[in-house]
C-alpha cells in the first residue's frame, strides 16, 4: 500500500541548518550545556529538545547576519 511517508512513519521535518551544523561539527558545541534551558522570551513551554533547536537556529541566524554585515562594510 502506498501511503505518504509522513503518515506512515510520523516523520518530522529537520531544518537544513541543523543538518549543516551536524555535518560541520558545530551542532553539539553550539548547544553545549545549555540544552536543558528554556528559550528566553518564549511564552509557550516547549519540549527541551525543541527549545534547544530554536535557540540554536536563532544564534545561527545572528551569526550569519553579523558575518554579512562584516562583509558589507
Amino acid at each position: 500500500m502506498n501511503r505518504p511517508m509522513k503518515s506512515a512513519c510520523g516523520l518530522r521535518a529537520i531544518h537544513p541548518e541543523i543538518v549543516h551544523a551536524y555535518l560541520d561539527g558545530t551542532l553539539l558545541k553550539s548547544l553545549g550545556p545549555n540544552i536543558h534551558n528554556g528559550v528566553p522570551g518564549s511564552s509557550q513551554q516547549l519540549p527541551r529538545e525543541a527549545a534547544a533547536v530554536l535557540r540554536f537556529l536563532r544564534n545561527r541566524i545572528l551569526l550569519s547576519v553579523g558575518a554579512a554585515k562584516g562583509i558589507a562594510s
